[in-house]
């Protein structure tokens, strides 16, 4: 079984070098544009962490709809 992180993000700039360094622990990212596609992906995919860069993103009204969906601080 993959070990996957969740990554949404505008930002392709530092996508590389996070994928990189995860990759050195046998962890991979799926990273996404925005909060929509982010719960898309979370019905189908089973993931370690989901790290939301909120630079430009509106997360907030997502974040509940997250935390009923999958058990996550």
């Amino acid at each position: 079984m993959e070990n996957w992180i969740l990554r949404v993000d505008n930002n392709l700039n530092n996508f590389e070098a996070a994928q990189k360094e995860w990759l050195k622990h046998h962890v991979f990212i799926k990273m996404v544009k925005s909060m929509q596609e982010a719960l898309k992906l979370l019905t189908k995919i089973d993931f370690l962490l989901v790290v939301i860069i909120a630079d430009g993103i509106e997360y907030l009204p997502y974040l509940k709809l997250m935390r009923d969906m999958k058990p996550m601080p």
